[in-house]
């Protein structure tokens, strides 16, 4: 770190040879070039790559890579990962408007945002489809519990303006990932068990390993 500046800096070092008159080399230059701010804009780019523009939530792509990440990291047996739809989302488009839409989606990333850890992961994988990667879920029940405050959060009212809107959610519960079949096979795991939750009524959870 250079004195008085609050990053790292990030530096790209080039060493030419000294050569004397019969071709020995007797040393080298160093050129240094400060390419922190360089380095800066490419972390900035990876995270809006990453990153959903209305929610400020993981996009598909980041949680993609979050994901294969925990299996790269030996995380697969106690790794859970809820996929969570919400129920009656449409009418709300439909009856007040996109503007209202993105507001509820909006608020109720917030709400899955506090009620994970630090370690856990929220995405928007897109529309109204969101999804929670769970690291260190040592059993089942763990991981049920989680599904249950979501849905709880997605029950409670949306207060958008003067609106009060009721909608709820349905929860696909996956636990363990196969490191042979890479993270697609959990997030289908977790998909189908949310198409399960969706035909057996909605506003519910389906769960398995």
């Amino acid at each position: 770190m250079y004195p008085g500046r609050g990053s790292a800096a990030h530096l790209a070092v080039t060493y030419v040879p000294l050569r004397l008159d019969d071709g020995r080399i007797d040393g080298f230059v160093g050129i240094a070039q400060d390419i922190t701010l360089h380095r800066l804009e490419q972390v900035r780019l990876l995270e809006l790559s990453q990153c959903d523009p209305l929610t400020g939530l993981l996009n598909r792509a980041g949680f993609e890579a979050r994901l294969a990440q925990e299996l790269q990291d030996g995380g697969a047996p106690t790794l859970g990962l809820l996929y969570v739809d919400l129920d009656r989302f449409k009418p709300v488009n439909d009856r007040h408007g996109h503007a209202v839409g993105d507001q509820v989606l909006q608020a109720f990333a917030a709400r899955l945002v506090r009620l994970v850890r630090p370690s856990d992961a929220v995405a928007r994988l897109g529309g109204d489809e969101f999804a929670l990667l769970l690291p260190g879920v040592r059993v089942l029940a763990d991981a049920q519990a989680v599904a249950d405050k979501v849905l709880a959060a997605a029950h409670a009212p949306f207060e958008i303006g003067a609106l009060a809107l009721q909608i709820g959610a349905s929860v696909g519960v996956a636990l363990g990932a196969d490191p042979g079949a890479g993270g697609r096979d959990l997030l289908s795991r977790a998909d189908a068990l949310l198409y399960q939750a969706k035909a057996q009524g909605r506003g519910r959870q389906a769960a398995g390993h």
